[in-house]
């Protein structure tokens, strides 16, 4: 049987490269017709379906009305069935958060038909791979001399893993790194401050396993009540797309040769870095970023249709933040809406209407109380001025409007020996190259306000 494309495949439960022109599989293995790819055209593929099934005495398995059962779907279920397993363990330990593992276990079971994903948490969630792990931290290239046997299993596994998301199509490519272990890996446990960085606590976060997710959106259906036998109403929604895309980001870690104190001290310092690093560029990126080889910010996805200007120029006064909150009505997102703003600018607001003022009643009972009636998150980068076009708040419902994607995995790059600056001479360290990957969209953007100073 001849390949008409080059594609991978898995026949017998396991994994083959198959080269458009290439004969690799016999004409009547039964696998073959579960792959397009073998036929010129899909009457082709169900042609040769039938006279496999009817084949006497033939010495592979035949089509049968029932099928034989397929191999690849019952390695993709005990993938799945270990993954969870692993998860459970790691949330019973209290190396992962119950929403970290939430989400990775939604990838697993709805969007990781072959299991390849699930192959990957397991295998970088295994104890011999943490204590691996640590080893080509502190030993570099010549941590393989002081592995394990099972050790050296757990990182043949890991790297397998994702050689097959890569072959595969289902990861981004290869990073040359190692995997880091699921109970420090940043795009899946969150571990860094939430404070000045709200937004991946407001946001929808959704887990990718493929490079792009391709999103649906809408600001909503309308219905209505009908006498009887009268035509139906076309509620067509307007539907968008939103695309997000697996951008490239990296973080570099160095520290000392002397690093022999105990890996579980080591793995904490490191996870803790290298999330802070990270939850660094997306307190900016989350917010402003351009949406060019990285997220969107919410700034960014907004247009002067979602703007509200201060009715004075260069200041923000009272009658602002009323009509901020206005602007967004009572709308289905008003419900869950909440404040982005900067602490700065919150004091300001705060002190807006004194305590006791016979004028105007005050806009927060206390300084960390609710902004007229809604929760309010502190945004370090939001701006504090009140120069002309400043964007000094976020007003909506951030779940709906804003939604985060993160690419399952996070790799270093061990670099052996770093170099001073002046004479090039090594300096006794080593570094962490790590590379991860995610997005960040505007999906709804009705459920979202700004307010910019005039």
């Amino acid at each position: 049987m001849v390949a008409t494309r080059d594609f991978a495949a898995v026949l017998d439960g396991e994994r083959h490269e198959f080269t458009a022109g290439q004969t690799r599989v016999e004409d009547k293995h039964w696998a073959v017709v579960d792959y397009p790819e073998f036929f010129e055209s899909e009457s082709a593929r169900l042609g040769a379906m039938k006279v496999i099934g009817s084949e006497a005495g033939a010495t592979f398995p035949t089509r049968r009305t029932t099928p034989p059962q397929d191999t690849s779907t019952a390695h993709a279920r005990q993938a799945r069935d270990s993954a969870l397993r692993t998860l459970e363990r790691h949330v019973s330990d209290g190396q992962l958060t119950s929403d970290a593992a939430g989400r990775v276990d939604q990838l697993v079971q709805e969007r990781d038909p072959m299991g390849l994903d699930a192959a990957y948490v397991t295998a970088a969630g295994s104890e011999a791979y943490d204590t691996a792990f640590g080893k080509m931290l502190r030993y570099g290239d010549s941590a393989v001399l002081r592995m394990t046997g099972e050790e050296q299993q757990a990182v043949q596994a890991v790297n397998r893993a994702e050689e097959m998301r890569a072959a595969l199509a289902v990861g981004a490519g290869g990073t040359g790194g190692f995997a880091i272990p699921i109970a420090i890996d940043p795009s899946i446990n969150l571990s860094s401050n939430g404070v000045i960085n709200p937004i991946r606590q407001l946001a929808t976060v959704r887990t990718m396993s493929t490079r792009e997710l391709r999103l649906v959106a809408s600001d909503g259906v309308t219905a209505q009540y009908q006498t009887e036998g009268a035509e139906a109403l076309d509620n067509s929604p307007t539907l968008t797309q939103p695309t997000l895309v697996a951008n490239r980001a990296t973080s570099f870690v160095p520290f000392s040769f002397e690093v022999d104190q105990d890996w579980a001290t080591v793995r904490q310092d490191l996870a803790q870095l290298i999330a802070d690093a990270k939850d660094t560029l997306e307190a900016t990126k989350f917010l402003s970023g351009s949406g060019t080889n990285e997220p969107q910010g919410i700034l960014t996805g907004l247009t002067t249709t979602q703007r509200v200007q201060t009715a004075g120029a260069g200041v923000i006064a009272t009658g602002d933040v009323y009509a901020l909150k206005a602007a967004l009505g009572q709308t289905r997102f008003s419900g869950g809406a909440e404040w982005l703003i900067n602490p700065s600018r919150l004091d300001s607001v705060y002190r807006l209407t004194p305590s006791g003022s016979t004028t105007e009643p005050q806009l927060m009972d206390s300084r960390t109380g609710q902004l007229l009636g809604r929760p309010t998150y502190e945004m370090s980068t939001m701006a504090t001025a009140t120069t002309t076009t400043t964007k000094w708040a976020v007003y909506g419902d951030i779940a709906v409007g804003y939604v985060i994607g993160d690419r399952l995995g996070l790799s270093i790059e061990i670099i052996p020996h770093l170099f001073g600056a002046t004479n090039r001479y090594p300096t006794g360290q080593r570094g962490c190259y790590a590379i991860w990957r995610n997005d960040g969209r505007v999906k709804v953007a009705n459920a979202l306000r700004y307010g910019e100073v005039l």
